[in-house]
């Protein structure tokens, strides 16, 4: 994944381990606020998240408890770019569901 320019305040999908398992719909991305970027070499990103989640905090302060994260920029997408990813991944479940159909159909004719 490309490294992305963001800002603090910026809306973006967090899809670090602990947003995406512990959310309420488990597998996808959450929503969130950029609320701090730190200065250090390794870059850690504060976000808030738009709901609670398993493990969050309130990044030393910066937001609200239980809904925070740190994380790094490969944890998090703008949402032109997660709409773009997201279409790409339903591409290829219609692609897979469209090929499980065509196995069944051939398993079936072999089968008789």
């Amino acid at each position: 994944m490309a490294e992305i320019s963001i800002k603090k305040g910026d809306r973006v999908f967090c899809i670090h381990r602990k947003a995406v398992d512990g959310g309420a719909n488990p597998g996808s991305p959450i929503e969130g606020t950029i609320i701090g970027i730190t200065a250090r070499a390794n870059r850690q990103i504060a976000v808030e998240l738009s709901e609670p989640v398993p493990g969050a905090h309130d990044c030393d302060g910066r937001g609200k408890a239980k809904h925070c994260i740190w994380c790094r920029a490969v944890h998090v997408m703008l949402p032109k770019e997660w709409e773009a990813k997201k279409a790409q991944l339903d591409e290829a479940a219609a692609r897979a569901a469209s090929l499980e159909e065509e196995v069944e159909e051939l398993v079936l004719r072999n089968v008789g």
